[in-house]
């Protein structure tokens, strides 16, 4: 198949091999592909090897085998897909035991139209040094975009930032405008940060040449994503940051609670987490902070609402002060804005103010505040918020938690269990599912050790 030209095809049930393979030619200036079924009368499948042809569909590299008659694989360098250099083979399969029926007739032929669309890559202009670019990465294009960036002759480091980004993006920089299999990049910024920044030292064989920097989205990939991309060739950023949140505006409680409900991000995901008191403490879940080898960072990003309508702002890094895996409990303190600014002494937070949960009945309502993962519909959440009642409570391993209908997703963990008056309640921290229901729980602030209520809370909890 060569790209943009559609191919009439058919399986012919009344053979012995209900599929047809065709051969596609990967480049290395390809950026991704796509590969659209159309005009299917039958429930076909897609699945795709590379480098040779497949014996049975175990082999598959990828496939697209869902309900739909007219499947479609969408590869790409970016994302954990992958792509391979070279010659691929697809097959367009019936994987039924009996022949389709139509009009009452079985059919022995089964037609279709494929279509195979490569998608190459494209470079942007030269970042110029010290100035911002607007940037989109757009679905058709894979949501992908490189710029290239001239090394200086005398440049020791290339400095990379991201600020206003719309998702979860990420940041490559590598000596080829496509990194292929096999190739590697210089470096490779992942995580679940929007506004990334890169660091790199450039070494004698770099300078003086033109390197390439992507940006990716590796998640999301139906929906627009900006940014602003600016280049500097030294270690600190070559300009203004922006300014630490003045919170001196907030005119009621509500508004407050929003500033006071954050995303925690950490190398290893995040979730959500609530400001306590005006000095910057934080609660969360001590699950929110593991890392992927059982222990937990001792550091992480803290995302404050600027909008409602957009993800949360990278804004401050805060260091982990206490952490029980028993309580699944943690507090953390901010120490620094994103981009290590000093807090000013007189900087003062927004926090929640408490409420004791042995003062709730059965059936008070609950309200539950986070960033769920299902709380956005690209790579990034948005403040979410549900309600419920407090269905009860239980003892579970010598502590009490509470009960509730409200729903707690994936993310929400560490966030704000709060009464309707938005006051805090405890944490929610996990949910229990059987047969399409579930129950969430919350960890109470009674919980709490009291050493760490002494250390941080000493006029009480409940004063």
């Amino acid at each position: 198949m060569k790209s943009g030209i559609p191919v009439s095809g058919m399986v012919r049930t009344g053979s012995s091999a209900w599929y047809t393979t065709y051969r596609i030619r990967i480049t290395p200036e390809m950026t991704g592909f796509r590969i659209f079924l159309e005009d299917a009368p039958a429930d076909l499948d897609l699945y795709l090897r590379y480098g040779s042809p497949m014996e049975d569909y175990s082999q598959a590299d990828v496939y697209s085998e869902t309900d739909y008659y007219n499947e479609e694989l969408a590869l790409c360098r970016y994302d954990d897909s992958g792509m391979e250099n070279g010659y691929a083979y697809v097959d367009v399969a019936y994987m039924f035991e009996m022949p389709p029926v139509l009009n009452q007739e079985v059919m022995k032929d089964i037609p279709y139209v494929i279509r195979f669309e490569a998608v190459y890559y494209k470079l942007e202009e030269v970042l110029p040094p010290g100035k911002f670019v607007k940037g989109l990465l757009k679905p058709q294009r894979f949501m992908v975009q490189t710029f290239p960036v001239a090394i200086p002759s005398d440049a020791d480091f290339l400095r990379i930032d991201l600020t206003e980004a719309t998702g979860d993006l990420d940041v490559m920089v590598s000596a080829l405008p496509v990194v292929s299999q096999g190739d590697f990049p210089l470096i490779k910024e992942e995580s679940v940060l929007g506004n990334e920044s890169v660091l790199m030292t450039v070494s004698d064989r770099y300078r003086g040449k033109t390197l390439y920097v992507s940006v990716f989205d590796p998640i999301a990939s139906d929906r627009e994503q900006g940014f602003r991309i600016i280049a500097g060739f030294s270690k600190d950023p070559g300009w203004d940051l922006p300014a630490l949140p003045d919170f001196s505006g907030i005119s009621s409680y509500e508004q407050n609670i929003r500033k006071a409900t954050v995303e925690l991000i950490t190398p290893s995901g995040g979730g959500s987490g609530t400001i306590v008191s005006s000095g910057g403490i934080i609660l969360t879940n001590y699950h929110v902070l593991m890392d992927l080898a059982g222990g937990i960072h001792k550091t992480a990003v803290v995302a404050v609402v600027d909008d409602l309508f957009q993800p949360a702002r990278e804004t401050y890094r805060a260091e982990v002060l206490e952490a029980s895996e028993e309580l699944d409990c943690a507090v953390l303190g901010i120490t620094s804005g994103y981009y290590h600014q000093k807090l000013p002494e007189d900087y003062s937070f927004p926090f929640y103010r408490f409420r004791n949960a042995q003062e709730l009945e059965l059936g008070d309502e609950i309200r539950i505040l986070g960033f769920p993962a299902i709380g956005g519909s690209g790579s990034r959440a948005t403040l979410n918020l549900s309600r419920g009642i407090l269905s009860g409570g239980e003892r579970v391993e010598n502590r009490i938690v509470l009960k509730t209908d409200a729903k707690i997703s994936s993310g929400n963990s560490g966030g704000a269990a709060t009464d309707e008056h938005f006051r805090l309640l405890g944490i929610p921290s996990f949910v229990i599912e059987e047969g399409g229901e579930n129950i969430g729980y919350i960890i109470p602030l009674s919980t709490l050790p009291g050493s760490w209520v002494r250390r941080y809370f000493p006029t009480g909890l409940f004063p």
